[in-house]
């Protein structure tokens, strides 16, 4: 090892990595910028802080971490190569990715809806790998997160030491809120912050398909009990998503560059640290680390076929639809008396929760996952829910905090499947309770003191046998010898 008195940059470790310029830090350690020599190869090397390196426990979860990483492949992760000691360093060596991150951007660049699902989809993907291998990756940044040469997105960071020291290790819903946020810068163009409320980038863009409003607000409420459980069941909702979106016309609010736009291609600003304005030329447009090279240079006539195609299956794809949502004309006549257009029908509060049938909807075969709609009024909960194919029903419950119209709870959590009969429950808001009528002095509370209806009368005896007030069989006319209980 080649000493170094000051800084580990100038350093080769093994003999080998050649530590150059510091990437990045944290409270663990640092990330340099290297230089395999035998493989003759750019290389990132995490090397573990000198304190966390003299304790064992800390250097032995490094390493443990390290050959985990490195025992996932998946095209949008970077691969940990290797990981070993040298003398008193503690250290990791990843894939080196080229291209730019999604920090290297600038403040302000929007993207299309469809654009910044893409790249949430294909992070996402990464990212579950690491939760099917059971781990996370605990650190997702903007700046881990870039576009390489070929047009991927790939995750091109991991933190070796997750939460350490002293927090709390985060776990996969920690992961799906960094997507969250990601999504939101990335559509918002502004830097996320976190709050007690979930993150609605509809504040910031104006025209924004509320489906795709609520897939952030779903990654991003403070309590994760209500987000998606994991990177694969977020995956699943913004897939359907992107399935339901048109294609991209520049992102609503401000004219925006994408990725796309080779002439003045920008790329969406950190997530926290937003970064001058730069220029990528020769940066290709992002997609899927599964998708076939472009064939840009094929002629219009070749395309034609595909286009046929396409329109062809567009026009049969809305003739189902349209068919699916016709109702029949009796059951038309009879809903149409009961409930307004646009309305859930409502259901029993009290009906029975239990575990669908398997075969009972073609929904839960294609794992729909329930969405978040507390919070929500009720036609926008109602229009999410039955844009992933599900049907709404509602239960109506008085609140004195609620506004009228509000959804306050839902009968199947947020990001768990779909019931197999794909109805889920909504309780909506009443209002505040109508408050109970005065009560007069002497008078009980419910009594009925009118005596105007006969057929409510408590003491409305008769001559076959005693009233209902049997301790004064008399009672129901003032004559106590001919109406209580039938004798003289």
């Amino acid at each position: 090892m080649t000493p170094s008195p000051d800084s580990p940059v100038g350093t080769v470790l093994r003999e080998r990595f050649a530590l150059g310029p510091i990437l990045d830090a944290d409270a663990a350690g640092s990330t340099y910028q290297a230089r395999d020599l035998s493989e003759d190869r750019d290389v990132a090397v995490t090397v573990l802080g000198p304190a966390l390196s003299a304790d064992p426990a800390a250097a032995h979860a490094f390493l443990e971490r390290a050959r985990t990483l490195g025992s996932v492949h998946h095209p949008g992760l970077a691969r940990v190569l290797t990981q070993g000691r040298d003398g008193d360093r503690v250290y990791a060596v990843t894939e080196h990715i080229a291209g730019v991150s999604l920090a290297e951007g600038g403040q302000g660049a929007r993207h299309a809806p469809r654009a910044a699902l893409s790249i949430a989809a294909d992070v996402l993907s990464a990212l579950q790998a690491l939760h099917a291998a059971g781990t996370v990756h605990g650190g997702l940044r903007a700046d881990a997160v870039r576009i390489d040469r070929d047009g991927r997105v790939r995750v091109a960071r991991h933190p070796m030491l997750p939460g350490c020291p002293g927090a709390a290790v985060p776990d996969t819903r920690a992961d799906v809120y960094a997507v969250g946020a990601l999504l939101y810068a990335l559509l918002a163009g502004v830097s996320a912050t976190r709050d007690d409320r979930p993150l609605r980038p509809s504040s910031a863009v104006l025209g924004l398909p509320p489906d795709v409003d609520m897939l952030v607000a779903n990654a991003t409420e403070p309590n994760p009990r209500y987000r998606p459980r994991d990177a694969g069941q977020y995956l699943t909702l913004v897939e359907q998503v992107l399935r339901s979106l048109p294609p991209d016309a520049p992102a609503p609010g401000r004219e925006t560059a994408l990725l796309g736009d080779t002439a003045s291609a920008t790329v969406v600003l950190e997530v926290g640290l937003p970064g001058p304005e730069t220029a990528l030329p020769d940066v290709p447009e992002p997609r899927s680390a599964f998708a076939e090279p472009d064939r840009e240079d094929a002629p219009a006539w070749r395309r034609l076929p595909v286009l046929i195609g396409a329109g062809a299956l567009a026009v049969l794809l809305l003739a189902v639809v349209v068919w699916t949502l016709l109702p029949d004309a009796d059951d038309g006549r009879a809903a149409s008396a009961d409930r307004t257009p646009g309305a859930a029908q409502p259901t029993d509060p009290a009906s029975e929760e239990g575990v669908p049938e398997p075969s009972a909807s073609a929904d839960a075969d294609d794992g729909v996952v329930v969405p978040h709609t507390i919070g929500m009024d009720q036609a926008a909960a109602v229009a999410l829910l039955e844009g992933l194919g599900l049907e709404a029903r509602i239960v109506e419950r008085a609140s004195a905090t609620a506004p009228d119209g509000t959804v306050v709870d839902q009968d199947v959590p947020s990001g768990e499947p779909a019931p197999g009969d794909g109805v889920v429950t909504l309780t909506v808001s009443s209002g505040p309770a109508e408050p109970a009528p005065p009560v007069t002095d002497g008078e009980e509370p419910g009594s009925d003191t009118s005596g105007s209806d006969t057929d409510s009368d408590p003491g409305g005896g008769s001559d076959d046998g005693p009233g209902p007030d049997r301790e004064n069989p008399g009672r129901g006319n003032g004559n106590g010898n001919s109406n209580g209980n039938g004798n003289s």
